[in-house]
């Protein structure tokens, strides 16, 4: 089967990948029933994988994954229900919209330590100052003033993380051009 990818090109998914895929979904599933339990995935998969990435998932931010995954909802991931997540994720990582947004998603998900579905500013800190790039309390309030769009300058929404994130990468770009400059 073709995936067609966001660049025109087509992932083939031969069976070479499908042997892979059940080298990969049989290393996670160590009791063999078929299905990914939350004690499966947890253990091989999200904590061995964002501990790695500086995060530590809880139970329950494991569970609300595992639920995303879950199409059927029988609290399991079958082998097909991951087979198709991992096509959805290969395209969506190929297309630079879908992978913004789950970029964007993913960050909101580790700034968001209350589940509120809003950032405060001691969140964002927080977080910030995990990444190695702390910013002092003044500069978080001008930053969440600047990019308000409801309302609220005490919180973020998604779409105010992802200004942020935009003025980041603008004034990144634009601190290359002036080495560039220079140089």
């Amino acid at each position: 089967m073709a995936i067609e990818l966001a660049t025109g090109a087509k992932f083939e998914w031969n069976d070479k990948v499908e042997e892979k895929f059940n080298e990969l979904f049989d290393s996670i599933d160590t009791d063999g029933n078929g299905k990914l339990t939350f004690d499966e995935v947890k253990d091989r998969i999200l904590v061995r994988v964002l501990r790695r990435m500086g995060q530590n998932p809880t139970d329950s931010e494991i569970k609300q994954y595992i639920d995303g995954i879950d199409k059927d909802g029988d609290g399991a991931v079958s082998k097909e229900e991951f087979r198709n997540w991992i096509k959805e994720l290969i395209v969506t990582l190929q297309d630079p919209q879908k992978s913004l947004a789950l970029a964007v998603q993913i960050m909101f998900n580790a700034c968001d330590l209350d589940r509120d579905g809003r950032l405060s500013e001691e969140e964002f800190s927080k977080f910030m100052k995990e990444k190695g790039r702390p910013l002092k309390d003044t500069e978080i309030r001008q930053l969440f003033i600047a990019v308000d769009r409801d309302g609220d300058t005490s919180t973020l929404n998604k779409e105010e993380l992802l200004s942020v994130i935009l003025i980041g990468r603008a004034h990144k770009l634009n601190q290359q051009q002036q080495q560039k400059l220079h140089n």
